[in-house]
């Protein structure tokens, strides 16, 4: 009686090792996969990628399989980006940290920070960048020594 109660327990052993491991499977593949940046236009379409800036009404955006778009604000309906936290400044002078959250309305995106959230009108934005690359965005030009040769 006692060996057909260990023949018994081997495949309840196995089953549950093979749950354990596709769990662990799944959880794995949850944490590792990260939230893309996507572009919703006014004519339906959708492109996921990663926005790099947003300068005077532009967005480049870099398409997951093709090279860097420019696409207007005009034309888009609405933004999400919730990779990574945002400097987003408005044409009233108002700078935001945060992430942007798609808006049901035409035009709108949310703007998730540390006091809130506030909705703007995607076209009062006139620039947007990553955070971390908020002090090398404000310079342009050439440094040179004086040396030739």
């Amino acid at each position: 009686m006692r060996g057909k109660a260990v023949l018994l327990n081997a495949p309840l052993k196995r089953m549950k090792n093979c749950f354990l491991f596709y769990c662990l499977v799944m959880i794995s593949a949850t944490c590792l996969s990260q939230p893309k940046d996507t572009l919703f236009f006014n004519d339906g379409s959708v492109v996921v990628g990663k926005i790099k800036k947003v300068k005077l009404g532009v967005v480049t955006f870099d398409p997951a399989n093709a090279n860097d778009i420019n696409v207007q604000l005009r034309v888009l309906r609405t933004i999400a980006a919730v990779r990574t936290i945002f400097r987003i400044e408005t044409v009233t002078g108002n700078v935001y940290y945060g992430n942007l959250l798609s808006q049901p309305d035409t035009g709108f995106a949310t703007i998730i920070h540390e006091k809130g959230s506030s909705t703007l009108y995607l076209q009062d934005m006139t620039v947007m960048y990553p955070s971390g690359d908020a002090f090398f965005q404000r310079f342009t030009g050439n440094v040179g020594l004086g040396y030739n040769y």
